[in-house]
């Protein structure tokens, strides 16, 4: 058979061989596709929403219903499925360029949500934008490390840090413009941020450790092969502070390592998350040292986080000496190093009976920790670097795999995955879809 039309201003002419052939050409009336299944269905379809939602019954309807089976009208499926598993890799090694890299907050996205970590780092659908308390935070890192890696303290040295600061964001393209209001507070937070460099020179005077590294950039690189195809896994990681002391003991170096993470926002440090792979930045560094091999024959002595953002207090009225001495009390409180000590730490707090600079550390008169104090045995820390070791390789292969479900944490009642989530609108999450974590009790390592 033979067929023609007619298109725009152009005649289409039938082919010669229709006469030849003697083929009886008819008009073809009915608006749907004598060729194309899918053609049909999809008419099919939109003749449906017609009668449902107006009422209208068309010959078209009645013809395509009685053909076509249609068990999925209405029904969607959110679900992610990599069809092509061969062309989905070869894609992920140039996404990643020969590499496939993780870091703590990206692996972080993955066990959170493995379809939220598939659109900001596979789709790259995720546009920066800088923000002011983006610029607070990276604000404080600088100065402080600038600060202490030279031992300069001087009011001066610091206006200096924070004033080449600004003049340097200023001039890069995604700059964060500082609005009036904001450049008020800048002021603010300026102040504070001397105030918390005084308290950490003061703490640092308790720290029985002699040596200490800032803003230690370490990268872990190993060959991958799995099931037959071969990458680089490479897991990177920023440590703002590695406090660390060499002990000579039968002609044997040990290395005692206090790693501090500086925080200007709220942090989850509890480890009774770690199994699922969240809450695991002080996990991860833990990783990172021992996997490293930065120092000879390394023990942990402590991981901390220091939240160097002020907060507000309340206080009844006072004079001013008394408010002065009472606000540099609670500051100094509020940047004691909060997380957890070993309990074969190679002293690293030399005031550990009552700390003046960890979080609720104390000992009773006998010489043990109080029961909520956090203290971690050598066994512990060894199995959280297990468990971590373990979650970071078993990522990678849920990579390759193309394992990115819809899956995000519910915890306590609270969307724990979602909360800050920029892709809900592209997830369509389900009941079904929501993966449910009881907490089994607090600090539970």
């Amino acid at each position: 058979c033979g067929s023609y039309s007619l298109f725009g201003d152009s005649q289409l002419y039938p082919s010669s061989i229709i006469k030849e052939l003697g083929v009886n050409i008819r008009k073809y009336k009915d608006k749907y596709s004598l060729y194309s299944d899918e053609y049909n269905k999809i008419l099919l379809i939109r003749n449906i929403d017609l009668m449902k939602k107006y009422g209208i019954i068309s010959n078209e309807l009645i013809d395509l219903y009685n053909t076509y089976l249609l068990d999925d009208y209405l029904k969607y499926d959110n679900t992610f499925k990599v069809k092509d598993q061969e062309t989905y890799l070869q894609n992920i090694k140039k996404i990643y360029e020969e590499k496939i890299k993780l870091s703590y907050s990206s692996m972080d996205t993955y066990n959170k949500c493995p379809f939220a970590f598939y659109i900001e780092n596979v789709l790259k659908l995720n546009k920066f934008e800088n923000n002011f308390p983006l610029f607070i935070g990276n604000l404080y890192h600088y100065v402080l490390e600038k600060v202490f890696s030279n031992n300069n303290y001087d009011e001066l040295f610091i206006d200096k840090l924070i004033k080449d600061y600004i003049e340097e964001s200023n001039g890069k393209k995604d700059n964060f413009a500082l609005q009036p209001k904001e450049q008020f507070l800048l002021k603010r937070l300026v102040k504070e941020l001397k105030e918390v460099i005084k308290v950490i020179v003061e703490q640092n005077t308790w720290i029985k450790y002699s040596n200490v590294l800032l803003e230690k950039k370490i990268s872990i690189q190993e060959e991958l092969e799995y099931k037959g195809f071969k990458t680089i896994k490479e897991f990177n990681g920023i440590i703002d502070k590695v406090y660390y002391q060499e002990i000579k003991n039968d002609e044997k170096t040990q290395t005692y390592v206090t790693l501090v993470d500086y925080k200007t926002g709220i942090v989850n440090i509890k480890l009774d998350l770690i199994e699922y792979g969240l809450s695991m930045q002080l996990p991860v560094y833990i990783y990172l040292l021992k996997e490293s091999k930065l120092f000879e024959n390394i023990k942990i002595g402590g991981i901390f986080i220091q939240n160097i953002l002020n907060k507000d207090y309340k206080t009844e009225k006072l004079d001013d000496r008394k408010m002065e001495q009472l606000y540099y009390k609670e500051r100094y409180n509020s940047l004691k190093l909060d997380g957890y000590l070993c309990n074969d730490n190679g002293g690293f707090d030399s005031t550990e009976e009552n700390s003046l600079i960890i979080k609720g550390l104390r000992k009773t008169k006998e010489g043990f920790f109080y029961a909520n104090s956090k203290v971690l045995s050598n066994d512990e820390i060894d199995n959280i670097f297990n468990v971590t070791k373990n979650i970071i390789n078993n990522t990678y292969k849920m990579i390759l795999d193309g394992y990115f479900p819809i899956k995000p944490k519910l915890i306590e009642k609270k969307f724990y995955s979602c909360e800050f989530c920029k892709y809900n609108d592209l997830c369509y999450k389900t009941y079904k879809d929501v993966s449910r974590i009881s907490i089994r009790g607090e600090d539970n390592a």
